[in-house]
């Protein structure tokens, strides 16, 4: 370790905190008025990182706090630390050495502090301000993003636990990363179809989450109107990543991807879209469905029609008479089976 360079471990319980930072360790009550005191040592030390397990929300007022502090801290996953341990030749599991193993996963990994979303950013903010510390209504774990060989291990294990055949097609950020589109992670995967609902395999995806210290939410339908935005015959290009027990991935094809990606907007979507460099072809799709995409979302057909003429990634909104309104999701005609979106 560098002079001067601290990098801080924090063990997480339900009733405690146990910290380390170099050669000292400490414990503190798992409250309020314990993370407040942490806090205030903590950045008496200014550590390079600080990194605490995911512990299933007991870390949540502490990480809040400590992001709210401007210290630099990292949620991270619970068997990327005990890989790590078992690497160094460090599995005992006293309090104490967990900390300090955690700082030196800190040290020698670095995994990178990526700034909150803005939702993420009032929910902690919102959390400090609750008497109670945890507000099950607002708190939220931080995960760390899942690289694309972490995502195909829990598709594989999902696909071990599910009784029977099933079939879903991933969209947004996984789809690249399983694509192969773009080189980083992501905390959850979205399901655009899944055949029988998505919902039906809700007990194994927790368990799988539980077992892999992932967020319940890993795999989920949850903009489940943005199938409606997608061409009636999008599955015809879909792409198929594998079979793993009794589930058969597909990805969203390139093209619709790449509609998905204008439809969205977000700064991250034009990041991707950079990556992916559509060719005029593919523009020429996207043009072609905005006629039918303003039927129902007037205001993102014409955001992502002045995008598309005056060629500025998210900085182009809507003229004020037009309103953002809710997709309503419409199911098919003849189309019995369930669309979510991403």
């Amino acid at each position: 370790m560098s002079e001067g360079t601290a990098y801080a471990g924090i063990d997480v319980s339900k009733a405690e905190l146990e910290v380390a930072v170099g050669e000292q360790a400490w414990r503190v009550p798992n409250d309020m008025a314990g993370i407040e005191a942490l806090v205030d040592r903590l950045r008496e030390r200014s550590p390079e990182l600080v990194v605490l397990e995911a512990t299933g929300g007991h870390e949540t007022a502490a990480v809040a706090a400590l992001a709210e502090a401007g210290l630099p801290v990292v949620v991270a996953n619970p068997r990327q630390v005990r890989d790590f341990a078992r690497a160094t030749g460090q599995l005992a599991k006293t309090d104490r050495i967990d900390a300090r193993v955690l700082a030196l996963f800190a040290e020698r990994v670095r995994p990178e502090v990526r700034p909150l979303p803005d939702e993420d950013a009032q929910a902690l903010q919102a959390l400090l301000a609750s008497a109670h510390g945890v507000d099950p209504c607002i708190g939220k774990t931080l995960y760390l993003d899942m690289t694309r060989a972490e995502l195909l291990n829990a598709l594989q294990r999902l696909g071990s636990l599910i009784p029977d055949k099933t079939q879903i097609v991933i969209a947004g950020g996984a789809a690249l990363i399983l694509g192969g589109y773009v080189d980083r992670g992501t905390v959850d995967g979205d399901v655009v179809y899944s055949d029988p609902p998505l919902t039906q395999l809700r007990s194994s995806i927790v368990q799988v989450a539980r077992e892999m210290g992932l967020s319940d939410d890993w795999l989920n339908d949850g903009v489940k109107a943005f199938g409606d935005v997608l061409p009636e015959d999008f599955e015809q290009r879909t792409d198929r990543i594998g079979s793993f027990g009794n589930l058969r991935v597909l990805l969203l094809g390139r093209i619709d991807l790449i509609l998905s990606k204008f439809y969205g907007g977000r700064e991250v979507d034009f990041e991707d879209l950079d990556v992916m460099r559509p060719t005029d072809a593919e523009i020429e799709f996207v043009l072609n469905q905005l006629d039918r995409i303003a039927r129902f979302r007037p205001d993102k057909a014409l955001k992502m029609q002045l995008y598309l003429e005056q060629g500025r990634a998210g900085t182009v909104d809507a003229p004020p008479e037009v309103e953002e309104a809710e997709i309503p999701h419409q199911r098919r005609p003849g189309d019995g089976t369930n669309r979510g979106g991403s």
